[in-house]
């Protein structure tokens, strides 16, 4: 996968930068990263191993393209989306942009894990978060793997880097 965002706003070109490394880096530079999904337990919302998942991000093909709107409600609490109609387009919230590079990195990873899902042959979710709403939803595939690849980029200059690993609460699975 490739993330392409063709603006000016540094903050989202880094953000865009450092993610591609983590893609590019599959086999080298960023394994631990792509081990830490591979070791993770099973995903909430999924019946697909976390080996599996991580194989299918790392292989997936898609360019995507970062385009910025503006929705219509000012406060709606949305920070990026995708959607079927455009299978290659990660919409990202610009009134979210005020927010650190830990989460706009986290937000477009968690994009990048639903367009992989998306991207497989059958179409189907297979390891999703079900409802839009976020409450509860920590241990599912697309919110764990964004909040990793935040941490990444958190602590990507620390020498020995200790990211904090997120657990995933048994009691949540459904």
């Amino acid at each position: 996968m490739e993330v392409i965002f063709n603006g000016k706003n540094d903050k989202i070109n880094e953000c865009v930068k450092f993610i591609n490394e983590l893609f590019e880096g599959s086999n080298s530079e960023h394994v631990d990263f792509w081990q830490d999904i591979t070791s993770a337990p099973q995903f909430d919302y999924s019946k697909t191993s976390s080996k599996t998942i991580s194989e299918q991000i790392r292989n997936c093909n898609t360019n995507v393209t970062i385009k910025l709107y503006k929705p219509w409600w000012r406060f709606s609490k949305a920070n990026a989306y995708v959607t079927g109609k455009h299978p290659n387009t990660l919409f990202l919230n610009k009134r979210k942009l005020y927010r650190s590079h830990e989460s706009i990195v986290n937000t477009i990873f968690h994009e990048c894990v639903h367009i992989a899902d998306y991207g497989d042959d059958d179409n189907k979710v297979t390891f999703g978060h079900g409802s839009n709403a976020s409450r509860g939803k920590e241990n599912t595939a697309p919110y764990w793997i964004g909040k990793l690849a935040g941490q990444y980029f958190l602590h990507q200059d620390d020498d020995d880097m200790e990211i904090e690993k997120v657990e995933l609460d048994d009691d949540l699975i459904e």
